[in-house]
């Protein structure tokens, strides 16, 4: 009989681990992150921060990078591979709009996304 408990025990965890899985297949929202130049005066921002397989911090670092980057050099200056993550930067230019670039940064089993926003 007690051997009937443990093993009915051991399918309900079983069950309740699997049910989490599909939530943490989703991606978790990550804070953003904001570069300005050194006076202040343009910024570029990381935003809607999603990590897949990876950590928040991997993902802040990643996008923080871009960022960067993308105020220095500009958005088509954005460093092919960073931390193992190859990196994709949409090019979406529209005459008189402020500058969004959906970005992807992806390794097997890890994916990041999040949308640089830039401007003065």
């Amino acid at each position: 009989m007690r051997g009937i408990w443990t093993a009915g025990l051991g399918i309900v965890i079983a069950i309740g681990l699997l049910a989490q899985a599909p939530a943490k297949a989703a991606g978790t929202k990550c804070a953003n992150v904001e570069v300005h130049n050194p006076s202040n005066t343009e910024g570029v921002g990381a935003q809607r921060i999603r990590a897949r397989g990876t950590t928040c911090r991997s993902a802040r670092h990643i996008a923080k990078v871009v960022a960067k980057e993308a105020l220095v050099r500009g958005e088509g200056h954005v460093p092919k591979t960073i931390a193992g993550y190859r990196v994709v930067v949409q090019d979406t230019r529209c005459g008189g709009c402020a500058p969004v670039w959906p970005v992807t940064a992806t390794k097997p089993g890890a994916r990041v996304t999040f949308t640089l926003f830039g401007g003065a």
